[in-house]
């Protein structure tokens, strides 16, 4: 059965090796040491009889920043990144935030269809955003009037 919560420091080792498997761009366990219990982030995990996802939010305002979202290579192609997605979406909601963007590679086809299902939209590109020098999708989903 599939249970979403807040992420505890307990449980850092997993999310970094969650992360390192499938991120090309690694935050790491100092990172997220520093902010799980910062209230001005929405950091929640995905539970089977383990941690197999985790989803990583800012939150400024009336607005958030998708920093990071990654499933277990074991669990791909079985919506659990949409069920992660939907869940943070419903938290923020909850919590009065009315946009949320994120960046997103250009070459990632996976992650952009995700975003795309879930009515984030292109905003803009930004050249060379990351190390390699490939671009970034900026994409937006507006939230303040799914109420």
């Amino acid at each position: 059965m599939t249970k979403i919560s807040k992420v505890k420091s307990c449980d850092l080792k997993e999310i970094v090796s969650i992360e390192s498997k499938r991120m090309k761009s690694i935050l790491g366990e100092e990172f997220f040491s520093r902010i799980v219990d910062d209230p001005s982030y929405l950091f929640i995990k995905l539970e089977e009889d383990n941690i197999i996802g985790y989803a990583l939010f800012s939150i400024n305002g009336n607005e958030s920043e998708l920093y990071s979202i990654a499933v277990d290579s074991s669990f791909e192609g079985q919506g659990k990144g949409s069920e992660l997605l939907e869940k943070g979406i419903e938290i923020l909601k909850e919590k009065g935030i009315e946009r949320i963007f994120l960046e997103v590679r250009e070459s990632n086809i996976r992650a952009n269809n995700l975003y795309t299902k879930n009515g984030f939209k292109y905003q803009r590109t930004r050249k060379g955003y990351y190390s390699n020098g490939e671009d970034a999708y900026c994409l937006c989903k507006e939230i303040n009037d799914e109420r």
